[in-house]
């Protein structure tokens, strides 16, 4: 479920940049926004190095308690609510 949860991630972090490019979206992170004026490959390489690590402590954590289990299936959500955003303005930009 972890490497669910971080190909969403990589997914969600590419929409976005592709969506700050074309100027149809805004970043609502102030961290990840911060990084992205910066320079947007600074912002995929710390979205995806913090997820990966985080995954992972979470992952081993599934081992030994129900909460991180839960917490995972949790974070699978969000990210599925976050790329379901992300389809819908790219259905508006480019079909409406």
């Amino acid at each position: 479920m972890a490497l669910m949860i971080w190909l969403l991630g990589l997914a969600d972090v590419w929409l976005t940049n592709y969506g700050l490019q074309l100027g149809v979206i805004n970043e609502g992170n102030p961290v990840m926004a911060y990084f992205f004026q910066l320079n947007p490959t600074w912002a995929i390489v710390f979205s995806l190095s913090i997820s990966a690590v985080l995954l992972y402590f979470l992952q081993r954590l599934c081992l030994h308690t129900m909460l991180a289990k839960k917490a995972l299936r949790g974070l699978l959500l969000v990210r599925i609510f976050v790329i379901v955003l992300h389809l819908n303005w790219l259905y508006q930009h480019y079909y409406l």
